[in-house]
């Protein structure tokens, strides 16, 4: 599908209609609004009717876009009696979590950079990823108290090969 001015405005206009109309059945039988909106998105992307995105900018938009909508019904739809009781959890997930995932990703970054540095950039990615997978280990346990394992989780064509090539 070509993404045209009346293209986009049409198919905006299908997915907001379904929208209400989703939102109105979720909220009648108690269903996560969060949930059918996926639902919709995977219906309408690429696995259900096949909208594809030749442009990584279309995409980005329509996502943001979806997202804005998403936090704003779940912010229209939540009750300030249903927040108090987990309150102190969120507040604690919101700043302590991003405090060690903050360290954790520092730490990885930090290592990777002296690696490069060091081997002038001349390095494979298996031998990287060994020296980052050591540091990261060793350093975790020091500053959080608890072992991280960074791990690489290449595709199924890189497979067999991305630990020989090089970076330079």
């Amino acid at each position: 599908m070509t993404f045209t001015a009346e293209n986009i405005f049409f198919l905006g206009a299908v997915l907001i209609f379904a929208s209400i109309v989703i939102s109105k059945w979720g909220y009648r039988f108690g269903v996560p609004t969060l949930l059918l909106f996926l639902f919709t998105g995977m219906l309408f992307g690429s696995d259900g009717l096949g909208l594809e995105f030749n442009s990584h900018e279309d995409a980005q938009l329509i996502g943001m876009l979806s997202l804005s909508v998403i936090l704003f019904s779940g912010g229209m739809d939540t009750k300030r009696r249903d927040i108090e009781p987990v309150a102190s959890q969120g507040l604690m997930l919101s700043t302590v979590g991003v405090l060690i995932t903050t360290v954790v990703t520092g730490l990885l970054i930090y290592y990777l950079l002296k690696e490069l540095q060091a081997t002038g950039g001349n390095v494979d990615m298996g031998t990287l990823t060994e020296y980052v997978t050591k540091q990261v280990k060793r350093q975790s346990v020091v500053i959080n108290n608890k072992k991280q394992t960074p791990m690489v989780i290449p595709s199924q064509t890189l497979s067999s090969s991305w630990r020989n090539m090089k970076l330079k």
